[in-house]
């Protein structure tokens, strides 16, 4: 057995683990799907028309994403979520 983090699990700060490989590898629909625990339709519409919109790059008709762009769209999110709560 090997001691690679899957994609969907969390490291040490409760955030999602990076997922294996170059930051500058592509991920699919369906393992940003994984990696955010969401389903791949939730990812397809949050990447194409819906807010909070995915960062992502499209290859012809098919949806990429950059590690590391979902990693900062996560913390993005977490300070808005932050911000929004103080401001109650």
């Amino acid at each position: 057995m090997t001691n690679q983090k899957n994609c969907c699990e969390l490291d040490g700060n409760n955030r999602p683990a990076q997922p294996q490989g170059d930051a500058n590898t592509l991920l699919k629909v369906e393992e940003v799907a994984e990696m955010l625990r969401v389903s791949a339709a939730w990812v397809r519409d949050h990447a194409t028309r819906k807010e909070p919109r995915l960062p992502m790059l499209r290859v012809g008709k098919l949806l990429r994403f950059l590690p590391t762009d979902i990693v900062d769209w996560i913390e993005k999110q977490k300070k808005l979520a932050e911000r929004l709560k103080l401001a109650c």
